[in-house]
């Protein structure tokens, strides 16, 4: 592991690696795995998901392409009024709002 002001390097071997810099951002190498399901996993900080149909048919480009990508709200937002309401119930039952 290699930790400079300006980077961070975790080196597996010679074929797998983390690398994160400024520049480039993350750069994984080797061979990568995700362990979650298509719909758990978010792109583009969760507006976009991967089409769970994609695990239910092959993929074509014939009469009826399967989109990779669906849109989806980021879960940050899913829950927001009940963030909303735990907030101002709070607020109503505080010191801080007399």
């Amino acid at each position: 592991m290699i930790v400079t002001e300006d980077e961070i390097n975790i080196v597996g071997d010679q074929d797998s690696a983390i690398h994160v810099d400024p520049t480039f951002g993350i750069l994984l190498s080797g061979k990568t795995s995700l362990s979650a399901m298509p719909d758990q996993i978010s792109i583009g900080g969760g507006y976009w998901r991967l089409n769970p149909m994609l695990l239910s048919c092959v993929p074509s480009t014939t009469p009826t392409p399967i989109p990779v990508l669906v849109q989806s709200t980021p879960e940050l937002f899913q829950n927001a009024a009940a963030t909303s309401n735990a907030c101002s119930y709070l607020l109503s039952n505080s010191d801080a709002a007399s």
